[in-house]
């Protein structure tokens, strides 16, 4: 009936979107509220308790994370240990939920004494270096902290972000990706804010490990198959004439309330940018890195995004 009624369709599709976007507001809000009367731990619970039940009651969230486990690790794992891993993604999900919510308590002490980092001297040398630093990351561990977590360990910088759909929402996102001062760019703002931020000697953080065919990209190996990766990191670093150093963050296995955020070292990049192909194998490089990384803590990844969505197949019938 509605098909007939394409403008009412629309308007009821924005109408249900309102609804749910308001509804998520004041759960988060009131929730929020609630869990800044009492330690961190009631908050840690509750949220697991919710990642366990959505687990189970996400089917299509599930199947893809088991399909997309299965595909990367074949044969390496037994079925019983990627049904823990997709488990435990969805535990360390909710994690980040009560984390989020109890943001405020995260004071600098004990940031430092639940955060810690490996591989710091990386950002020191770029910072004697003089010309800061392009940081690519990923969705591991607690990536919405490392803002916060870079500042109290004194590395001033700035992230990209995605504006969220709902004003009040995204709001309440950039205050926990802005940390303790932490500057957030939207990143469909003009790249000289970003390169402004190298110039200043200091770290822009992107993440970039999202099928997002919206921006520019390049196809890439991870885990066997070809995903299409954006290139903004490597296309910055080589115009800013600064290190790309990855980064990412995972809960350790002894105490998933406690973080490390491990630094490698900056990428041996192919300085050409005018040249697809050098873009290309840049990417690869650090794309590696971020593949490895994941494969010691598996569970620590986002698994139920649509990753290798795009291929080159469908992105070329786009563009006819």
């Amino acid at each position: 009936m509605l098909r007939k009624f394409p403008r009412l369709r629309r308007r009821l599709k924005t109408i249900k979107r309102a609804v749910q976007y308001t509804t998520l507001y004041y759960i988060i809000i009131g929730l929020k509220r609630f869990f800044l009367l009492f330690p961190h731990i009631v908050a840690y619970r509750f949220c697991e308790t919710v990642g366990r039940g959505v687990y189970y009651c996400a089917i299509t969230e599930r199947r893809r994370t088991l399909t997309h486990l299965k595909q990367a690790f074949g044969d390496t794992k037994t079925d019983a240990e990627i049904k823990k891993i997709a488990k435990n993604c969805f535990l360390n999900l909710s994690r980040n939920v009560a984390e989020m919510l109890c943001w405020e308590k995260w004071t600098p002490e004990r940031m430092k004494e639940y955060i810690v980092f490996e591989g710091f001297e990386h950002f020191r040398e770029a910072k004697q270096q003089g010309k800061g630093a392009v940081v690519v990351t990923g969705h591991c561990g607690n990536w919405e902290y490392l803002g916060g977590f870079s500042v109290v360990h004194g590395i001033d910088g700035a992230g990209l972000a995605r504006k969220f759909h709902d004003a009040r929402i995204n709001k309440l996102l950039f205050t926990v990706r802005q940390g303790k001062g932490f500057e957030m760019i939207d990143r469909d703002e003009s790249p000289r804010r970003m390169l402004n931020v190298m110039r200043n000697n200091n770290f822009l953080g992107i993440l970039a490990d999202q099928d997002i065919r919206k921006i520019n990209g390049t196809f890439v190996n991870f885990f066997g198959k070809q995903a299409f990766t954006p290139t903004a990191p490597v296309t910055l670093a080589l115009i800013a004439d600064c290190p790309l150093i990855p980064s990412f963050s995972h809960r350790n296995p002894d105490n998933p309330y406690k973080h490390t955020v491990v630094i490698y070292p900056p990428i041996d990049l192919i300085r050409d940018r005018k040249n697809p192909d050098a873009i290309q194998e840049n990417t690869q490089r650090w794309t590696t890195v971020l593949e490895n990384h994941i494969r010691k803590y598996p569970d620590q990844w986002v698994w139920m995004h649509r990753r290798w969505r795009t291929t080159p197949e469908t992105l070329k019938g786009e563009k006819q």
